[in-house]
């Protein structure tokens, strides 16, 4: 009797899956400029997002001033890095983390908001880890891989939204589209090439040039 007591329980125990919980990120202040924002290393965690702002709130779900996706870890955490932002005492760092993780059926996305940080001081002893360098470069991409069509990743508690993306309905609050114009990106926009209209028609003609189609302060 014992032995079906203890399958029973053994069987349930494996039913039962654990929702995953994105933990709370360690920040460190570089000397003399910099940050870095990281999350352990996990065996599901297949991306790990990181969205910031300096001394302003997030209105709702925004992208942030700091918009990073870290495809990978490194030495046992999932590390954003920035080696650019000067903090001087007093400053707040606003910030919300995103995860994909994989629960060995299927991968969903996590998210941890309303998270801030108060820089009370700047440390002096850390000042080897800013060596000038632009931050994550291997491990991390600023825009998701390109695609034809955009991909809603889907997250752990879903409220359909009259919103369609690829024929289903997207969560609500879900981010669908992000654009940084860190670079053009030509498999999300068009290059429109046409005559003009009037008044204009006479003078002016559309075309593909690279004189005319560029970005600035992306």
């Amino acid at each position: 009797m014992l032995k079906y007591i203890l399958c029973i329980a053994v069987l349930c125990g494996l039913t039962i899956q654990q929702d995953y919980e994105v933990p709370p990120a360690t920040v460190e202040i570089l000397h003399p400029k910099g940050f870095t924002v990281s999350i352990p290393d996990q065996e599901g965690i297949k991306l790990f997002a990181f969205h910031g702002k300096i001394n302003e709130e997030f209105d709702g779900l925004e992208a942030g001033f700091f918009a990073r996706d870290i495809l990978r870890s490194e030495n046992g955490r999932w590390t954003f890095k920035d080696f650019s932002q000067r903090f001087r005492p007093g400053d707040v760092l606003y910030y919300w983390l995103y995860v994909d993780y994989f629960n060995g059926k299927n991968t969903l996305g996590y998210r941890l908001d309303n998270q801030k940080f108060v820089i009370n001081d700047i440390p002096k002893n850390n000042a080897n880890k800013n060596k000038g360098n632009k931050g994550n470069k291997k491990n991390e991409s600023t825009n998701r891989p390109p695609s034809s069509t955009p991909s809603v990743t889907p997250v752990s508690t879903c409220n359909a939204s009259p919103t369609k993306v690829n024929g289903q309905n997207a969560c609500s609050g879900q981010l669908i589209f992000e654009e940084n114009f860190d670079a053009l990106n030509e498999n999300r926009w068009q290059t429109e090439i046409k005559f003009a209209s009037e008044p204009d028609y006479e003078f002016v003609i559309y075309v593909s040039d690279r004189n005319n189609i560029f970005h600035e302060n992306g």
